[in-house]
């Protein structure tokens, strides 16, 4: 579903990532006075696996602190998230079905862009945790499949500043290279991810 709604996210963020570590490197700009540089920020997202059939795809609830002071040439970030999924796959043995508990842990850099207005475009890139738990059961019994993949992630978003300390955000994310080992059918980490982020700043 998401993979359709966002066919080209992936290459997007590419071209957004190189253009954020050239812009890294560049001056920073003047930033508006006593911005709060802390955020807590609750997410809500789409997120669609390449291969991880029946439960491709999920809705993801997450949790996230990043720090930004003004004029430093990058900020940072570490956050969380849980998504729970069912599903059913068709096999020459008969019909499985999956209960999938999707656990995340991620950090990385970010820059933010600091405009006149209250709207804040940013770029981040970082490394990713992800650990996948399925209870498994069908014709042949039930069983508990579990994997931990490790990958990288590119992000850009908008955030719009409501008030001085409070926003909301549109996040766009891509995970690489994150690979699972399962007996059942699908085994790879690998996403796109759109969010809608509520946010604190501080």
């Amino acid at each position: 579903m998401l993979s359709r709604l966002l066919p080209s996210t992936r290459a997007a963020l590419v071209l957004a990532g190189l253009f954020g570590a050239l812009t890294a490197c560049a001056a920073q700009g003047p930033v508006r006075a006593q911005r709060p540089w802390q955020s807590l920020d609750l997410q809500l997202a789409l997120r669609n696996y390449d291969d991880l059939d029946p439960v491709e795809d999920q809705t993801p609830i997450g949790l996230e602190y990043s720090s930004e002071r003004p004029g430093d040439a990058f900020g940072w970030g570490i956050g969380f998230t849980w998504a729970q999924q069912d599903g059913s796959l068709t096999q020459d043995s008969g019909e499985l079905e999956v209960d999938s508990d999707v656990y995340e842990v991620y950090a990385g850099l970010r820059r933010g862009f600091d405009t006149s207005s209250a709207v804040r475009p940013y770029l981040g890139l970082g490394l990713t945790l992800i650990n996948v738990e399925a209870d498994v059961s069908g014709p042949a019994g039930s069983s508990t499949e579990s994997d931990t993949a490790t990958g990288f992630y590119l992000r850009g978003g908008l955030r719009f500043d409501v008030s001085r300390s409070f926003h909301v955000a549109l996040d766009a994310r891509s995970v690489f290279g994150a690979s699972l080992d399962f007996d059942v059918e699908g085994g790879d980490a690998d996403h796109d991810q759109l969010a809608f982020v509520v946010g604190f700043a501080f």
